[in-house]
């Protein structure tokens, strides 16, 4: 079930003249099945007179899809933590009872105490979670968001103090020997080009190597004069179960020549070649499918950026080159 996003309150801001919010995050980079940790602090600079209502950290996630075609806003996740409210007792920044002399407050706000109060705060990261990102200048983004916010009644006016933070997530991963490395396959020439690339290890890390395993035969008459990696992403949006996804954009991260003999297949030749290549460190990919959160409740992508390496055999000018595309996961590691 998809949540729209909501506007801010009217009367939300990040200053006020008594009351400073000031949320710091535990961690730089979170990862997907975690939790996302940290501490709010609320500092009054009042002495009496000054109400303090609901106090929370509230963690968001929206998707947000703006192409020429296509337009969509959605929130995949919501989760808070109430530190003051109705219906909870009143926090240690406040006190339990008004005191002589204290004037009226709105309902279920309380006389601030003066000073500094920390509160910690701790939300799980549901393991389906996508990675944040921002792709194509904008045209898809995956945005989390944490917000602290303070309700105050101070001289008969209501403010909500807020303060937030955008958050760096990546997904989560494990590995699984079982799994097969992904692989491409083409046949050129009318069958006398064949060529077959797999990923090897299965997947490739931001900031680090990648290989690409390459057996070519070629029984042309010619033979090649290198070969080529490419390596991209293609943004696809969603579709129905049983439908193949719609290209939407695709964006190009690196693309490596290999040239020299030991790149060449002659005639009647097969070979075995270990294309060995830097993957650029912030580049990432974006699952699909359904999202959870930590309520149970499910919500379905907008759209999904695959990592699709692309291998070339180059056979020279008036002659085909063959190409190979394998899809393949694009997970950052925690550094």
């Amino acid at each position: 079930m998809e949540r729209q996003t909501r506007p801010e309150a009217m009367n939300a801001s990040p200053h006020h003249s008594k009351v400073k919010v000031t949320l710091t995050m535990g961690n730089p980079l979170y990862v997907a099945g975690g939790y996302v940790s940290g501490k709010m602090e609320m500092e009054c600079r009042a002495d009496k007179g000054l109400g303090i209502g609901t106090m929370m950290v509230e963690l968001t996630a929206v998707q947000e899809l703006t192409s020429r075609d296509h337009s969509a806003t959605s929130m995949f996740l919501r989760s808070r933590r109430l530190f003051q409210g109705p219906g909870l007792p009143p926090s240690n920044a406040v006190q339990a009872h008004p005191l002589p002399g204290d004037p009226p407050l709105p309902p279920h706000y309380h006389q601030a105490r003066r000073g500094l109060t920390t509160f910690l705060f701790r939300i799980p990261l549901p393991s389906s979670s996508p990675a944040s990102i921002s792709f194509g200048s904008g045209i898809a983004r995956v945005k989390y968001e944490a917000k602290a916010s303070v309700q105050v009644a101070w001289k008969g006016e209501k403010t909500l103090v807020i303060d937030k933070k955008e958050l760096d997530v990546v997904e989560s991963f494990e590995q699984d020997f079982g799994r097969s490395e992904p692989e491409g396959v083409v046949v050129g020439e009318n069958g006398k080009i064949f060529v077959q690339g797999r990923v090897v290890g299965g997947v490739l890390i931001s900031g680090e190597s990648g290989c690409v395993e390459l057996q070519v035969k070629n029984h042309s008459s010619k033979k090649n004069t290198g070969l080529t990696i490419t390596l991209s992403r293609h943004l696809l949006l969603g579709a129905a179960p049983g439908e193949k996804p719609q290209l939407q954009l695709s964006d190009t991260l690196a693309v490596i020549p290999y040239r020299g003999q030991e790149y060449i297949i002659p005639p009647g030749a097969e070979g075995v070649a270990s294309l060995v290549f830097d993957v650029p460190k912030y580049a990432k990919s974006v699952k699909g499918g359904s999202r959870e959160d930590d309520d149970g409740r499910t919500s379905e992508a907008l759209f999904e950026i695959r990592c699709i390496v692309g291998v070339k055999l180059n056979m020279g000018l008036g002659r085909c080159d063959s190409y190979s595309n394998i899809a393949t996961d694009l997970p950052q590691p925690l550094v």
